[in-house]
């Protein structure tokens, strides 16, 4: 993604205005981005954004929100719980059912996930720890983030009683993160309504909201793809797996655009002119 957005900027002759940080904190993974990214020169590296202190610009966040670690809950006997783990005395995994603590109790209400026995869900609260980082060293501009998602009450719809929680081991997903301990991604899908609602509290306003097909539709890819199509006919095969992609993670996958600063209105940026579904984050929320 990253040489796609430098790529970009240097097609439309601004890429000498704009310093691309990326934000990468394992020392080996900066290498081979290094590697991968060495014909970029306006390029920098940091462990975090205190490296950068404050600064104006755009920040970018691909499938990082739904790697964050989440809290796990269930409605057991007329009350929810968080789900705890422990080791029994043969040395395996058991799940101990333990009381809500204020903030996660608040939450439940808030976003009224069901209460339906044995229903299971997650709930990321370090999604407001991530937009207080941005905001205190953002001064002015966008958080774009793309991700797995939905608003609340898609995500906390009564028929979901599993939740979202998945694992992903050598390309095969499960829903078992007691296996291949330290050696399987877990994610869990996001609330998108509360990324809205703790971006207000740190001074962001939501300004787009639409799967992420729309997104790539309204920006054009349809064009550039028949363009392709047009200069090599061969190209067919790529853009139908291109297509495939696009319309099988279009709607699985949401994007999110915030704005920090003092405008009172923010021109709708392209990619949300399509289709704009920023209302729907909060739809029935005080009903």
């Amino acid at each position: 993604m990253a040489e796609g957005i430098l790529q970009c900027l240097y097609d439309h002759k601004v890429a000498e205005k704009v310093t691309y940080i990326i934000v990468e904190r394992n020392p080996h993974q900066q290498k081979r981005q290094m590697e991968l990214l060495n014909n970029y020169p306006q390029i920098k590296w940091a462990r975090g954004l205190s490296d950068i202190r404050t600064f104006s610009g755009v920040v970018v966040s691909n499938e990082l929100v739904d790697a964050f670690p989440v809290h796990l809950v269930q409605f057991h006997k007329g009350e929810f719980y968080e789900v705890f783990v422990d080791l029994s005395e043969k040395g395996e995994f058991i799940e101990v059912l333990k009381p809500l603590s204020d903030e996660l109790k608040e939450y439940t209400e808030r976003y009224k996930i069901p209460r339906i026995e044995g229903y299971r869900t997650e709930i990321n609260l370090q999604i407001r720890g991530f937009l207080s980082e941005v905001s205190k060293y953002l001064q002015e501009g966008f958080l774009l983030t793309i991700d797995y998602g939905y608003p609340y009450w898609a995500y906390y719809a009564e028929e979901r009683t599993q939740g979202t929680l998945l694992c992903y081991h050598r390309h095969r997903s499960n829903d078992n993160p007691y296996i291949n301990i330290g050696q399987q991604d877990i994610t869990a899908h996001v609330n998108f309504t509360f990324m809205d609602d703790a971006g207000r509290k740190y001074g962001f306003k939501t300004i787009g909201f639409t799967p992420q097909g729309t997104f790539l539709t309204s920006l054009g890819i349809d064009q550039i793809m028949t363009e392709l199509l047009q200069k090599d006919p061969a190209f067919i095969n790529e853009i139908q797996k291109i297509k495939g992609l696009l319309w099988g993670m279009g709607e699985s996958h949401q994007v999110l655009l915030q704005y920090k600063g003092p405008l009172k209105e923010v021109p709708l940026p392209r990619g949300f002119q399509l289709r704009n579904r920023a209302y729907n984050l909060q739809r029935s929320m005080d009903g």
